[in-house]
């Protein structure tokens, strides 16, 4: 039986959100993160991007951006940054 802190929370401002067959996932508006496990929301953080969202930081203007995401995230016990993207 699933409970109800087995549940994924995506943010809804997630535009191609990832999907997961072993436990459900619910959209919510998140304050932090991309992707949270409700009633671990203190806890456990993940913050998604792609290849190009990644270089668009690192070398465009949207830096100050990324590293208030990365700010948020310190709060966090469990933080991941996830990178997503298909090799060349």
């Amino acid at each position: 039986m699933v409970s109800r802190t087995d549940t994924i929370v995506v943010d809804t401002r997630e535009q191609d959100p990832s999907t997961f067959s072993r436990l459900p996932s619910v959209r919510g508006t998140l304050r932090s993160a991309d992707y949270l496990i409700r009633d671990l929301e203190e806890l456990f953080g993940v913050e998604r991007k792609s290849i190009n969202d990644v270089v668009g930081c690192c070398v465009g203007d949207k830096r100050a951006r990324l590293e208030r995401e990365m700010h948020r995230l310190r709060g966090y016990r469990f933080k991941q940054l996830l990178i997503v993207g298909t090799e060349l």
